[in-house]
């Protein structure tokens, strides 16, 4: 996969009780594969653009993650087998700014069938906290 695929969504929360909470909004991620990126006018990796995707912002500890690096290394120290294809859907830099509070890691062995999800959920007191999922 070399191209940059756009997905579309939405996020809803509700809450009811003594305090009432509730707010719908767009989101807008991309998936792609983080190191094979082939050049797109509008999207970067580890560089400023309209949209782009830098490695310190994925795989690991906030603002110092190892993207794909990172997953190889979570699925060795987990014992699973490494991935032939690891994907990333994730909310890109919009002019420089991130907003992603959370990112998924999906995991292809050699048939193309997902393996591993490796879900990515940041806060915004700056945690960051990751949940493996295997089949």
């Amino acid at each position: 996969m070399s191209a940059l695929d756009h997905i579309a969504g939405e996020t809803f929360h509700a809450r009811k009780g003594a305090v009432t909470n509730r707010f719908r909004y767009r989101v807008d991620y991309l998936l792609l594969d983080p190191e094979g990126i082939t050049g797109h006018p509008l999207f970067s990796r580890n560089r400023w653009n309209l949209l782009a995707l830098h490695d310190r912002d994925y795989g690991g500890i906030p603002k110092a993650g190892q993207g794909v690096a990172w997953v190889r290394a979570v699925l060795n120290g987990q014992g699973l087998p490494g991935s032939d294809s690891i994907l990333l859907l994730a909310q890109p830099r919009v002019l420089g700014h991130v907003f992603n509070p959370v990112a998924f890691w999906l995991c292809h062995d050699a048939a193309g069938a997902l393996r591993v999800v490796i879900a990515e959920v940041s806060n915004t007191f700056g945690d960051r906290h990751s949940y493996l999922c295997h089949r």
